[in-house]
């Protein structure tokens, strides 16, 4: 397929991505929870995998696989990432976002099919780069639908089971929390060093600690976020706790350790030879 081609298919793709995103703004995340993002992502691997199989020489299928498609989405990422960071006119739900992870999974499921249905050097090591990364960043955008967060106010006077979320929508946990006692380590000119608090959880009593998020259950992870500012030989009376909820991230953390292992062998092995152009393939 000639670039000219593949250009105007790529920009008529992301022509309609400007079009959502100036017409709509945020994506609505929430519409893709659980089961529709899982219903989604199987729709998606088997469509791409049929396209690969029955219509090897169709445009959508060209336009997927062509080398030119690699490093133009890279730099549309890049560019995406850098209007994020610096700027307020992209979001991480916002349409053109969702559009350019999209293209990015497609592309790289069709790159996965070819290179695992040909002969090649190092097959071990395109495996876990490449589905390394389709886990992380399919774990990551499936899974936003799915990742809720919650702040608690928890207090030595009385056990309380509310949490709030960011727009002070209130949920009733399982367990009650309560806080027992609360440690500071100061530093010689008087401030906070560390912090730790020590709450009732339910019949159980847990240690939470600064960066070191309590489990809760496979999904749930408890954080100790703030306290109330006291002077030094004083106790806080409350501190405050995040609740956060990420089913998806197993499979987010399973493809960076996949991306890491395919690193090592890459430095291992080293660059294998190009493979012959239109190789075997055999499946």
């Amino acid at each position: 397929m000639k670039k000219a081609t593949l250009y105007r298919y790529w920009g008529t793709y992301f022509a309609v991505a400007l079009g959502c995103q100036l017409t709509f703004g945020k994506c609505q995340i929430a519409f893709f929870a659980f089961p529709v993002n899982a219903a989604l992502l199987l729709l998606g691997v088997t469509s791409l995998w049929i396209l690969h199989k029955e219509k090897p020489q169709s445009a959508g299928y060209l336009v997927l696989s062509a080398p030119a498609t690699t490093f133009l989405l890279l730099g549309i990422t890049f560019v995406s990432c850098l209007l994020m960071g610096f700027g307020t006119l992209l979001t991480p739900d916002s349409w053109w976002t969702v559009f350019t992870l999209i293209a990015l999974l497609a592309h790289l499921l069709i790159v996965i099919y070819r290179g695992m249905c040909r002969k090649r050097a190092h097959k071990l090591r395109f495996a876990l780069t490449h589905i390394g990364l389709l886990l992380a960043l399919g774990g990551g955008m499936a899974g936003s639908a799915d990742t809720h967060e919650w702040r608690i106010l928890v207090t030595k006077d009385q056990p309380t089971r509310q949490a709030f979320d960011r727009h002070g929508k209130s949920i009733l946990l399982k367990d009650s929390m309560q806080l027992q006692t609360f440690d500071i380590a100061y530093h010689p000119d008087g401030t906070p060093q560390s912090y730790n608090a020590q709450v009732i959880i339910g019949d159980k009593s847990a240690t939470l600690k600064v960066n070191h998020p309590y489990t809760l259950s496979w999904t749930d992870n408890l954080y100790l976020t703030d306290y109330e500012h006291v002077p030094a030989n004083e106790q806080p009376h409350y501190c405050v706790l995040q609740l956060v909820k990420e089913p998806w991230k197993y499979a987010l953390w399973t493809g960076i350790w996949m991306l890491i292992a395919g690193c090592v062998l890459l430095f291992t092995q080293g660059i294998p030879a190009l493979p012959k152009k239109g190789g075997d393939e055999t499946c």
